[in-house]
């Protein structure tokens, strides 16, 4: 991953901050926001955990994802599971959790179509969290409504279907690596 100074001034101008208004958030100078924003330099580990921290972000929402898919514009008043069956050709978790968990309970144990669904599901997850950072503003506006909507409800069914799919076990085990590789990336920016 590298910073890309147009995801900081993204980020900066969805709040409809100056430049100015963002460096005092975070504690720094107008010139370094600019020199940022200009791909001019890299900043140093401490003022990337200000800047998140001034715009509400984790730090690697300041880093350009390049590998996230470009999704369609949706028009205004999509459903969220309109949108997750365009995106993914399913749309599970617009169901309520009880539906979730009757499809789960229908079908045994040891079916291999409970890693199946859990799959699919896991999916659909991962398409709705890199919505935001594979849109344009403009797109993510007229979404804004389906997310909030949606947020609480999908994390609790996506670890519903972890669970009842038997992925919860590798899911956990791709997290543990995750967090350790950024708690020894925030001890060594610490050194630095």
């Amino acid at each position: 991953m590298a910073i890309v100074g147009d995801r900081l001034k993204e980020e900066r101008l969805l709040r409809g901050w100056s430049q100015r208004d963002l460096a005092r958030e975070a504690g720094t100078t107008a010139e370094t926001i600019s020199s940022i924003e200009t791909n001019q330099h890299q900043p140093r580990p401490s003022t990337l955990r200000k800047l998140a921290k001034a715009l509400s972000l984790e730090v690697r929402d300041l880093f350009y994802e390049p590998a996230l898919p470009k999704v369609e514009a949706p028009e205004t008043g999509l459903s969220l599971g309109e949108w997750l069956e365009r995106q993914c050709g399913h749309a599970y978790l617009a169901m309520s959790k009880d539906e979730l968990e009757d499809m789960f309970n229908a079908l045994p144990e040891d079916n291999p179509q409970r890693r199946t669904l859990g799959l699919q599901i896991n999916d659909e997850y991962n398409t709705f969290c890199a919505f935001p950072r594979n849109t344009t503003p403009s797109e993510r506006i007229l979404m804004r409504r389906t997310i909030r909507d949606s947020i609480s409800g999908v994390a609790v069914k996506h670890g519903l279907a972890l669970h009842e799919s038997g992925l919860y076990p590798e899911y956990a085990e791709e997290l543990r690596q995750v967090f350790e590789l950024e708690r020894t990336l925030g001890a060594a920016e610490d050194i630095a």
